[in-house]
């Protein structure tokens, strides 16, 4: 009896050995696969995060592409007015100095020291120019923990050219690296803006030049065609002259034989780039002059070179005024008018 008693025991210790067993390796278990299932969590959450941190600087670097782009299309259009007011107030551009590299310097560092010795910042480009919207956005990545540098910026690629005679083509070139060190991972970009500034509301730099400082022009298409039609009506032609009472000088036409605006910015008067260049007429009335052996129309009339009378031919169009004088090739060829129509 007490034999059995003692079997029973022992039975009964292997069973609940073996049970704590189990139970042991069902803890264990359910440790490791919390364990697994914490880092399997914890991966996909480190790969979800640097995914999303990826993104979020590609996009950064969108936003500084895109922000270029109107910086360098805002500065563009100041430097211009800028190399204007010198070419007004200070005279002629030289021609052995490079007009891009006079614009680059301008449009990169505010000033017109190149060649120009105008040591002046104009207040025009204060706060516009593209280093100072570099050194802007530098700041702004930094405060992301962004490192960005911008390529050569002081040698940044610009060209000024003219291919429409309503507008200065601007091409820019500019390249930046954007780096996020806790990622060890950087971006190169290349940002080219290829835009177009429209002239019209600028000054015509020939009139102040080639008359006196307070005489202006301001650049204006004119949208009165024909300017005297086959009856010799001169209704359109007068309007053409009706210019705001402060400028001597009509609206402008498109003309193969006249200079485009880069050219005039420069002082010279001679047709460049075909199928660029523009015109005006002189309004004698408002220059407070009589009628000379010049044609009106401006860079003739600047040319300072009397026309052989017997070229100059005076418009028979009423209401127009009887002082309009052109070349009889300008009359035929630039503005149209019908033979039957001259004095």
């Amino acid at each position: 009896m007490l034999l059995l008693c003692h079997g029973d025991s022992k039975m009964k210790n292997i069973f609940k050995s073996k049970r704590g067993f189990f139970f042991t390796m069902t803890i264990l278990f359910l440790i490791a696969l919390l364990l697994l299932i914490s880092f399997s969590y914890r991966k996909d959450y480190t790969i979800d995060s640097t995914k999303t941190k990826l993104i979020s600087v590609d996009r950064f670097a969108d936003t500084i592409e895109k922000d270029a782009k109107r910086a360098i299309y805002i500065s563009g259009q100041r430097t211009l007015v800028a190399i204007l007011d010198y070419s007004t107030t200070k005279g002629k551009i030289p021609d052995d100095v490079s007009f891009d590299k006079i614009f680059a310097d301008a449009f990169i560092n505010g000033s017109l020291n190149y060649s120009l010795n105008y040591d002046p910042k104009t207040s025009m480009l204060n706060d516009s120019t593209l280093g100072i919207w570099a050194n802007n956005t530098v700041l702004r990545a930094n405060m992301s923990k962004l490192n960005l540098t911008f390529i050569n910026l002081e040698n940044t690629e610009v060209s000024i050219n003219q291919s429409d005679p309503w507008a200065i083509d601007m091409n820019v070139s500019l390249a930046f690296i954007l780096r996020d060190n806790s990622m060890n991972a950087e971006w190169h970009r290349n940002v080219t803006v290829e835009g177009k500034i429209p002239i019209f509301g600028l000054e015509d730099p020939l009139y102040p030049r080639n008359l006196a400082k307070d005489k202006k022009n301001i650049v204006h298409k004119s949208n009165y065609y024909p300017f005297v039609d086959e009856n010799c009506s001169g209704e359109n032609l007068t309007e053409h002259f009706n210019t705001p009472l402060d400028q001597v000088g009509s609206y402008y036409i498109q003309s193969d034989d006249a200079p485009n605006y880069l050219s005039r910015l420069r002082g010279k008067i001679d047709a460049m780039n075909v199928g660029t260049g523009i015109e005006s007429l002189i309004n004698i009335q408002r220059l407070g002059q009589g009628v000379e052996p010049y044609s009106l129309v401006d860079h003739s009339y600047f040319s300072h070179i009397p026309s052989d009378p017997s070229e100059l031919v005076a418009i028979d169009a009423p209401p127009a005024p009887t002082w309009i004088v052109m070349t009889l090739d300008e009359a035929n060829n630039v503005y149209h008018i019908p033979s039957n129509c001259y004095f």
